[in-house]
């Protein structure tokens, strides 16, 4: 699976919703279906990445974990979370593109 990559564009979170769907190409330049998910650091989020990955199919479908912070300061918190989720995305589902973002607002 790809390295994770992050972001604290808010343009790009503001983004997100209209990007859903098309945020990536497949084999053969198709395109990929973006599951977007949301995540705070709970149990729940946890069952929700895992959901995701365990419902995306490699060649159609791409996840991206996205969560907020209020500041520049909580970045390093958010990344560790990310990193978390994404490790065990990439244990389940090596073959589906993951990215992580952490949006500043």
């Amino acid at each position: 699976a790809p390295a994770p990559s992050s972001s604290t564009n808010n343009e790009e979170g503001a983004d997100l919703a209209t990007g859903a769907g098309s945020a990536g190409r497949g084999p053969g330049g198709s395109h990929l279906n973006t599951i977007v998910v949301f995540v705070i650091n709970n149990r729940a989020s946890q069952v929700a990445v895992d959901i995701a990955g365990s419902v995306a199919k490699s060649g159609r479908d791409a996840l991206r974990l996205v969560t907020f912070v209020s500041s520049d300061s909580q970045r390093g918190d958010a990344d560790e979370l990310l990193a978390r989720m994404y490790a065990s995305v990439s244990q389940s589902q090596r073959s589906v593109p993951v990215a992580t973002e952490v949006v500043v607002r």
